[in-house]
């Protein structure tokens, strides 16, 4: 008889309500929508805080500081990106020092680290303290050789403490980074200027001007440039630059000056008179002086030439033209006196000529500076005089005699400003 062996029995089938079931269904979706959603909020907050992140960066080299304060409002507060971004927004509101706090937090984040640096070296380089600035734009260039801020402000740092080399060479390297920015050859060109070498100041001017004629001080870098040229002689270049060029006392005046070398007497003689009728320039007033020496009228000549020694008394070139026409007009004092001053004047220049020279190759020539200072001063011309006098400071902070001079400068102008103020 066979056994029939007991088969187990199934598991009962719980048999939930439809209406529940329905519920829990719609519950577990409705939890899986949110968690999903919540995941797309914090991604959508990342993608548009970096997106923010990148718009900020963006606008430091443009300097915009509108999309750097927008940029701040969605970013984290207090974040080294935030203590960057209001670095870059004291910079630009000519605030240094308080841009120097800000990025003492950003520079301790790898991330923002090196973008400070490059900051900061501007930021000591608006303050006048070179020596760090050098050092701190230096260290950021090792890693970002081809920040163009970065070798512009550098050249900025040579220029002002005298080392001409050095400062062409940054700029030049600006100049093959950028090659959009006219800036750059701009500088160049008052570089070979402050050194006399004229033919290179004319070829960087141009070379500005070539990228673009549309600079906001356009009269002045054609004033520069004719100026340079007239240095050598470049007559007929110099009415080409100034062609088309607006009205201006300096502007006419160079080009008179052209005009009359070139023997175009009656058009040079038109412009002076009318420069000369709207206020006295120095450059107009020695022109005039010169073409009444030309049509030996010495005595004529005198008044003019005085007033513009007057206004630029360190131009020796003027007050020989002046000892000339006291001499022909037979005031024999005057003349010896004006010789005189002329002589000293011209020593004083070729000495600062030699020293600039020195102080161009030699950047860590403390007392080259420190003489240029002293020379400049010897002339009357105050704001070279400090600026020669600062970079000695910039190299040795402790210089007595530095310290010293700077301080009577200081001195001196402050009184002269009460006295014209009274």
């Amino acid at each position: 008889m066979t056994q029939t062996v007991p088969q187990p029995e199934p598991a009962p089938v719980i048999a939930w309500p439809s209406r529940f079931g329905r519920r829990l269904k719609f519950c577990a979706v409705l939890v899986l929508g949110l968690a999903c959603l919540t995941v797309c909020v914090v991604v959508w907050q990342r993608l548009a805080t970096e997106r923010w992140w990148k718009a900020g960066m963006a606008s430091i080299p443009r300097g915009d500081i509108v999309m750097m304060d927008k940029a701040i409002r969605h970013l984290p507060a207090n974040s080294s990106r935030v203590r960057l971004l209001r670095g870059a927004i004291n910079l630009r509101n000519d605030r240094p020092e308080t841009a120097l706090r800000n990025l003492e937090g950003a520079v301790q984040d790898p991330e923002t680290a090196l973008w400070a640096q490059f900051l900061a070296g501007e930021a000591l380089c608006r303050l006048q303290d070179y020596e760090a600035c050098i050092k701190t734009l230096q260290g950021a260039l090792e890693q970002d050789p081809n920040n163009v801020d970065g070798h512009r402000w550098l050249a900025v740092a040579y220029f002002d403490i005298g080392a001409a080399a050095e400062a062409v060479e940054q700029m030049k390297t600006v100049a093959r980074l950028d090659d959009a920015d006219p800036r750059s050859y701009r500088m160049l060109g008052l570089i070979y200027t402050e050194a006399e070498e004229f033919p290179q100041a004319i070829e960087a001017y141009q070379a500005s001007l070539d990228r673009s004629r549309d600079q906001p001080d356009m009269d002045q870098i054609l004033a520069e440039l004719a100026t340079a040229q007239l240095k050598v002689n470049r007559n007929v270049e110099v009415l080409a630059t100034l062609e088309g060029a607006p009205a201006s006392a300096e502007l006419d005046s160079l080009q008179a000056e052209a005009l009359y070398a070139l023997g175009r007497n009656d058009e040079a003689k038109q412009i002076v008179q009318r420069v000369l009728r709207a206020g006295k320039t120095a450059r107009a007033l020695v022109l005039q002086g010169l073409m009444l020496l030309d049509e030996r009228r010495a005595a004529e000549a005198v008044a003019p030439l005085q007033s513009a020694v007057a206004l630029h008394p360190e131009d020796f070139e003027t007050r020989a033209k002046l000892t000339q026409a006291y001499s022909q007009a037979g005031n024999v004092n005057a003349a010896r006196h004006e010789l005189a001053e002329f002589e000293r004047i011209k020593k004083v220049r070729q000495e600062i000529h030699e020293l600039t020279l020195i102080a161009a190759n030699r950047p860590e020539a403390v007392e080259v500076r420190y003489e240029l200072g002293l020379h400049y001063r010897q002339l009357g011309l105050i704001p070279i005089a400090r600026k020669w006098i600062r970079a000695a400071l910039a190299l040795d902070p402790a210089h007595p005699a530095a310290r010293k001079l700077l301080a009577e400068i200081s001195d001196a102008t402050s009184t002269s400003d009460r006295n014209s103020n009274q």
